[in-house]
């Protein structure tokens, strides 16, 4: 039996090609594109297989549907179906990890153009971003009453795919990596030009030491959403304080590769195989 990377050709083609690259260290390693699947699944296209790690997002929902069947049939998925389903609206995702006592942001998401009363009490300025793009995308910064009502007519029925966030005013933040129950390692990331810190807008990264706090926020966050692989990004405001403000079941390492020396897709690679 062995593992099923499940991804798409066309995104995170860096990590694909450093997954496959480490792979071959191994045996009995595959890996198939998800755009050559056709709902209702092939469940054969998984007999040999004990593991299977969805590195792609492009089913949509339908991934949890995918997962559940796999997992009915005796599959190891990573990450476990509800972990797959839920990184699909940040929504779900904060609400869980108020839920479990993590710090996060304040956010208000309204479904009515006319309800802007519980985002103003964000106050000035706020941040808006979408609740299914990741990487920076569809991300903004509000700085007036008279900028947010502009963005909220504009949306007008769109306005349900975006959430309202307090900002936190930083000088950095911190893309955490964890694997299994580890934390495989930390890299700063420090703001360039623009509010966010993301490496593909422009951030500026740099190794960073694991220290205990974390860890046990990594873990925690890892443990109420069900996830095995996975980052979280941690933002730490002017008076150290920690808030967790995204955490990915499917995420970048190109830069952190290149900021930290860590071999991610092996340390990926690894894990998947110590399950079999």
């Amino acid at each position: 039996m062995g593992v099923l990377i499940l991804y798409n050709s066309n995104i995170n083609k860096y990590e694909v090609m450093r997954l496959k690259k480490e792979s071959k260290r191994y045996v009995n390693i595959k890996f198939l594109d998800v755009m050559k699947l056709d709902i209702p699944f092939d469940l054969e296209l998984f007999r040999d297989y004990k593991v299977v790690f969805f590195y792609t997002r492009t089913l949509g929902r339908d991934s949890y549907i995918l997962a559940s069947e796999l997992e009915g049939i005796g599959k190891i998925v990573i990450n476990k179906n509800f972990g797959v389903f839920q990184h699909l609206d940040k929504t779900l995702m904060y609400m869980i990890l108020s839920k479990h006592g993590v710090r996060i942001p304040k956010f208000v998401k309204i479904y009515n153009i006319k309800s802007i009363r519980g985002v103003l009490k964000l106050g000035f300025p706020l941040v808006v971003k979408h609740v299914s793009k990741h990487r920076g995308t569809h991300v903004r910064l509000i700085k007036s009453k008279e900028e947010l009502k502009t963005f909220v007519r504009n949306a007008k029925r769109k306005i349900s795919s975006y959430l309202f966030q307090e900002y936190i005013d930083y000088n950095y933040d911190l893309r955490v990596i964890f694997i299994g129950n580890n934390v495989v390692g930390v890299m700063k990331r420090v703001i360039s030009g623009d509010f966010r810190a993301n490496i593909s807008r422009g951030g500026v990264g740099s190794c960073f030491e694991i220290d205990n706090k974390i860890k046990e926020i990594t873990m925690l966050v890892a443990r109420s959403l069900k996830m095995q692989v996975g980052s979280i990004d941690i933002l730490i405001d002017k008076n150290g304080n920690y808030y967790v403000i995204d955490a990915h079941n499917i995420f970048q390492f190109k830069g952190f590769e290149r900021y930290t020396k860590i071999n991610v897709a092996n340390e990926i690679i690894k894990y998947l195989k110590s399950l079999i």
